[in-house]
């Protein structure tokens, strides 16, 4: 995987369903990523705070860049979700 694309992904069971009723399906406007960022799975620098909830996929996402690399953040509450991104195609 290149160095400039760094897909980090973030799994979590605990989530309150009626954030994602608030907020849309698609992610709407452009997002810097943190200076602080780690890629250690845990959504700490994004303060648990996801541009979007895709209810087709049950995720919560959000994507961001800086000036090298392009940061994909999922973050799924079922685990029927988790499973079905870590199987293979």
């Amino acid at each position: 995987m290149s160095k400039k694309i760094i897909p980090v992904i973030l799994f979590s069971i605990a989530f309150l369903n009626t954030h994602a009723q608030t907020l849309p399906k698609v992610q709407e406007a452009s997002l810097r990523a943190p200076d602080n960022i780690k890629i250690d799975g845990k959504p700490t620098e994004w303060n648990n705070q996801f541009q979007a909830y895709n209810t087709a996929t049950d995720l919560f996402y959000t994507i961001a860049n800086d000036d090298q690399n392009l940061y994909l953040v999922i973050q799924a509450k079922k685990p029927l979700s988790i499973s079905k991104i870590g199987q293979r195609g």
